[in-house]
């Protein structure tokens, strides 16, 4: 009997603890969202927000089968549910920032390499997701992040490395597009890397 009891309390000590921590991924939440804002108010004062991390931590969460219930499910499911609308709206967020910071006049290049980055951040029409637009060389980088995070790669190519390999892939495809292609983005597993390709006639 006293088996039984420990058994019973083991049980409700760890759907308490499953419990709390569902609570806490959802304060995560809110906190990650001033970040965000934050960080898209000026980068160069705060620190990025990394709420790609919180993202892929919440869709991957699960509830151990031995102390799950319908109570901690309905939980679980209103914190995917939850993040998934704070995902758009982060990704809504960026867009428009980005959108804002290429509106802005470029400086003057000094060098061959900042002329080259600078004519990579200019928008470049592309197809991503399937979704036609106009895609910032930010947005670029960190659509290659969330795609090494989701086949769950890493690679060592830096931000700056980044930004010199996208201008010379968008200078050279610009000099040999024709009439009816564009220029989109692919993601290359093999590679692990991003990378600019024509597509259309």
């Amino acid at each position: 009997m006293a088996d039984i009891f420990e058994r019973k309390a083991d049980v409700q000590a760890r759907r308490n603890a499953v419990e709390m921590e569902i609570s806490r991924l959802a304060h995560e939440i809110v906190e990650v969202d001033k970040k965000v804002r934050f960080y898209l108010a000026d980068r160069s004062q705060n620190p990025h927000p990394r709420h790609l991390d919180l993202i892929e931590k919440i869709q991957r969460y699960r509830i151990d089968s031995s102390v799950s219930n319908r109570h901690l499910e309905t939980l679980l499911e209103n914190l995917q549910w939850k993040i998934f609308y704070y995902q758009r709206s982060w990704r809504q967020m960026w867009d428009n920032a980005d959108n804002a910071r290429n509106q802005q006049p470029a400086p003057e290049a000094s060098s061959k390499t900042t002329a080259a980055e600078i004519a990579a951040e200019k928008e470049v029409e592309g197809d991503v997701g399937s979704r036609r637009s106009q895609y910032s060389i930010d947005h670029l980088w960190r659509i290659q992040q969330e795609k090494l995070q989701t086949y769950g790669v890493a690679t060592d190519e830096t931000r700056p490395a980044f930004n010199k390999r996208i201008a010379g892939e968008y200078k050279e495809l610009s000099a040999k597009k024709k009439n009816g292609q564009e220029i989109v983005m692919t993601f290359d597993p093999v590679e692990k890397k991003c990378r600019l390709n024509l597509k259309g006639k």
